[in-house]
């Protein structure tokens, strides 16, 4: 059974020194995986959730993988590195998703590489409005202000930080989880906003404010993709105390996660998804964010 727990990046290269690999390995903790032109790039697509060719290839193998790849696997990301000046129009009907210049750099990677893996995976409009519905219900819940400092994709299982809430969704459109992970002292803070009578809350009551965190986002994107005509269930949060668990789920997909600043303390609001009918999306929708608090009949 194929490990669903990583993002595997294949390279494209006919570089033996391997130096397009180690621009990427010090951007990327994901396992890289490097063949020639010529390999078993077909069987090697089934176990890769993203692609980099090497122009060094030439323009003319370059084109028949392309074409391999997005005939075949059409919503897989594919970045075209080049040291030269390929214009679109040398690219037959089948393109990369970007092309990148030169070397690889940190600042290169998250401006142009990190959006196309991001896109690939979340609709848009999903993004939105995680970065809208998760300050609001701090701000209207807790009275805390915070701010959506990135979105980043996230190919490990771990969790974050010390205590994760993990509340389910399930829909014939859209089903996966919401995590929401942060620190004692966050919760803490957030805890003694909220009740300001009660001093010295337990684990337990720490807990219960990421779990209440977690069912107000379930809850807001449920109204959310409900104008989207995805109707989702979600179920009871699970807790979870510790560093670095690994949550093991049957989906190919990386996690979305929006980080947020709180009070110079983060909180990562995770989204992973085993199932995304993209086609949903695909059509204008004047989308309506709901209060924290709010109530809706679906």
């Amino acid at each position: 059974m194929r490990d669903a727990l990583e993002h595997r990046l294949l390279v494209v290269s006919n570089d033996d020194s391997g130096q397009l690999k180690s621009e990427i390995m010090q951007l990327s903790n994901h396992p890289i995986r490097v063949i020639p032109p010529d390999g078993d790039v077909d069987s090697a697509l089934t176990e890769i959730a993203s692609v980099i060719i090497d122009s060094e290839i030439g323009i003319t193998a370059g084109n028949r993988l392309v074409t391999l790849i997005k005939t075949t696997h059409p919503s897989m990301p594919l970045i075209w590195r080049t040291t030269g000046q390929e214009e679109a129009s040398e690219f037959g009907r089948w393109k990369p998703d970007v092309v990148v210049q030169g070397p690889i750099s940190k600042e290169l990677w998250g401006a142009e590489v990190q959006p196309v893996l991001r896109e690939h995976f979340c609709p848009p409009q999903l993004l939105d409005a995680l970065g809208v519905i998760c300050p609001q219900i701090l701000l209207t819940t807790f009275e805390t202000e915070s701010e959506v400092s990135q979105q980043f994709v996230k190919a490990s299982r771990n969790t974050l930080q010390p205590i994760t809430a993990l509340l389910p969704l399930t829909g014939d459109k859209v089903s996966g989880r919401v995590l929401v992970s942060t620190n004692i002292e966050l919760l803490n803070t957030l805890h003694i906003r909220l009740f300001p009578e009660l001093e010295d809350p337990g684990i337990a009551e720490l807990e219960d404010i990421a779990g209440e965190i977690s069912n107000q986002i379930g809850g807001l994107l449920k109204q959310f993709l409900h104008q989207y005509n995805c109707n989702v269930l979600s179920g009871v949060p699970v807790l979870l105390q510790g560093k670095r668990f690994s949550i093991r789920q049957m989906t190919e997909f990386p996690s979305i996660v929006t980080e947020l600043l709180i009070d110079n303390e983060k909180m990562y609001i995770e989204l992973s998804l085993d199932r995304l009918d993209v086609d949903s999306f695909g059509k204008q929708v004047r989308v309506k964010y709901e209060r924290a608090g709010s109530v809706s009949f679906l």
